[in-house]
């Protein structure tokens, strides 16, 4: 059994067109996977460049996801086991809900982790006015860089 193109195994004439078809088929595949882009490269505003976040942000998509996330030891599982898990999530939903991805606030409330050294967390009231603040700094910034780019 030959796992040969009958074309590549003829005269040399026709292993020329049979590589000329090969090309053209990859060029069509290239252009439809090309033309069939739905969103960005990736959901991350970390991980985007300006240009295609002037192309994407607010024109076709104007929601953003904040994880959260507390950082704290879970035994002999790593620190950022409750980070790991809502960065996964929204990056199972956003594409659903055609939203960014803002990064992670590594930060939460659990006074059960206080004994813990190097573990400093935060009560409720500052956790939440650092939330609020994440959010505003980054309408600021997505504001200001809109204003740069002319949108």
């Amino acid at each position: 059994m030959s796992f040969v193109p009958s074309c590549l195994r003829g005269p040399v004439s026709s292993v020329g067109s049979c590589l000329r078809a090969f090309v053209a088929i990859a060029v069509i595949l290239a252009a439809s996977a090309a033309a069939a882009q739905t969103g960005p490269t990736t959901r991350d505003l970390e991980r985007i460049n300006w240009m295609e976040f002037r192309e994407w942000v607010p024109a076709k998509i104007d929601t953003v996801l904040l994880p959260l996330g507390t950082m704290e030891p879970h035994g002999v599982t790593a620190n950022g086991s409750d980070i790991i898990a809502p960065v996964a999530i929204a990056r199972a939903i956003a594409p659903r809900v055609n939203a960014m991805i803002a990064p992670v606030v590594p930060y939460g409330v659990t006074g059960s982790m206080d004994a813990y050294p190097t573990f400093d967390m935060q009560k409720a009231k500052e956790y939440f006015a650092k939330v609020n603040d994440k959010v505003a700094r980054l309408v600021e910034e997505i504001v200001a860089k809109w204003k740069l780019a002319g949108i």
